[in-house]
């Protein structure tokens, strides 16, 4: 029986590198291979307990992980001194692994470690076991990614030979990039690079050692610039012409030019419509969209960013950008100064993307919309809908002090008072306290300087 060893490199966090494991391709056997297999009755030349282990497998690579669950689990129960075994254990941990019940998982990978520490499985045991500390590491629990680093690291020191030793550092740069430990994981993204530069996880180190220059570079830390990322991108899309990362890069590139403090809006959308042109079924097309949107909206050209908006909802309507399409679009017509257009846009975000994270800010500009229309009653109820419905917005506190600005924008100086008093015991730390404890205290002098025109 011959097993061929999955060494997915697949960072935690990014579906991108969470490829369906490949076929495994096994040797038909003529004679017994497990305690539990008998002769193979029936006239069949495969035994019984072979049989078992491939259903599993089929349902596995079939990505059945449900079905591959129960397979082979009823096989460790029904064979359980088959000398196939401590793969079924193997692959159970992986079924679980790819269900997200990580700990799971582990428990079972430990089982391979323990029982049989030297099966031909076992440092893909130990490595996989790595995969899933670390993703509890990205599923909350950040204390484990430096339990996930001890584990790569074991697999290191205990199998030299094995060939998962590039992945493991290269998840080790994972764990660091994950935990936004960026100057760590170019350390160790650069050792695989040195070390293993032909390895399957050169590409996905070179790719992130770019995003961590890119990080760095848009934190203003330690000297770290855009134009070193963009060098970096370009070096894996020469270098890695076949990599699975190279339209990515392409559209990091772009995003170089846009998240620069000195953005080179004209390349930024040269690089984004590379990303359409050259690579049209990536995964970055639709964010390459919405940011050539983005790109136009910044330069001010609001009809051709809502082009570029209505094409992300169009073409990608399943992209996690439709909603802050749609917030975009209505912000280029408020931008403008189209009020009422605004209105109808940003509506549309709340009507068919009630969970959006734009949700809270569309509602907030649908009631400085209406205030900048001078519709001050539907103003407060919209701007009283972020306070109501968002509580935690970074706007609630902004849409307080506005309701209060209705109140003076029409001169109801009594309203504007009370207004601002419940704003300033609500929001005490608000960049627009200072402004209402003014306007408190010209509201409450015998003859306001300057609330000079007040309607009963």
């Amino acid at each position: 029986m011959s097993h061929r060893k999955l060494s997915s490199y697949s960072s935690a966090g990014i579906a991108r590198r969470c490829l369906a494991p490949m076929v495994l391709v096994l040797m038909v056997l003529s004679g017994g291979c497990g305690g539990g297999g008998g002769g193979g009755g029936g006239g069949s030349s495969v035994p019984t307990d072979q049989v078992a282990f491939n259903a599993g497998l089929d349902a596995y690579t079939a990505n059945n992980y449900a079905g591959a669950k129960i397979a082979f689990e009823n096989f460790i129960a029904t064979y359980p001194t088959s000398g196939l075994v401590d793969d079924a254990t193997f692959y159970l941990g992986k079924t679980l692994y790819w269900q997200s019940d990580f700990a799971g998982a582990i428990t079972k990978f430990d089982a391979v470690l323990a029982t049989y520490p030297t099966s031909s499985v076992a440092d893909d045991s130990m490595y996989w076991k790595g995969k899933s500390v670390h993703q509890q590491a990205n599923a909350g629990d950040t204390t484990k990614f430096a339990a996930a680093r001890t584990v790569y690291q074991l697999v290191i020191s205990s199998y030299a030979g094995s060939s998962l030793l590039p992945d493991c550092y290269y998840q080790i740069g994972q764990t660091y990039y994950d935990q936004k430990l960026y100057v760590n994981a170019i350390t160790a993204h650069d050792y695989v690079l040195a070390t293993y530069p032909t390895s399957t996880a050169a590409d996905g180190s070179q790719y992130y050692k770019a995003r961590s220059i890119h990080e760095l570079a848009q934190a203003a830390t330690l000297g770290y610039t855009f134009a070193q990322a963009r060098t970096e991108y370009a070096s894996l899309m020469t270098t890695y012409p076949a990599s699975i990362w190279v339209d990515n890069a392409q559209y990091q590139i772009g995003k170089t030019y846009y998240d620069d403090p000195i953005p080179n809006y004209a390349q930024a959308l040269v690089e984004f419509n590379l990303v359409l042109t050259n690579y049209a079924a990536s995964t970055s097309a639709d964010s390459a969209q919405y940011y050539i949107g983005r790109t136009y909206h910044a330069q001010l050209s609001y009809a051709i960013a809502r082009t570029a908006y209505g094409l992300v909802i169009t073409n990608y309507p399943a992209s996690i950008w439709v909603d802050n399409a749609q917030y975009q679009i209505g912000k280029t017509y408020y931008d403008e100064l189209n009020y009422a257009s605004a209105l109808t846009s940003l509506q549309l975000v709340i009507t068919n993307y009630p969970m959006s994270t734009s949700a809270d800010v569309a509602q907030y500009y649908i009631g400085r919309a209406y205030h900048q229309l001078a519709n001050y009653a539907p103003a407060r109820t919209a701007y009283g809908l972020v306070i109501t419905n968002y509580p935690t917005s970074i706007w609630a506190d902004s849409a307080s002090y506005r309701t209060a600005q209705t109140y003076h924008d029409s001169t109801q100086c009594t309203l504007e008072l009370a207004a601002l008093q419940v704003f300033v015991a609500a929001y005490p730390a608000s960049i627009y306290v200072a402004a209402a404890q003014t306007d408190i205290v010209d509201l409450q002098l015998a003859t306001p300087v300057i609330h000079t025109v007040c309607t009963p």
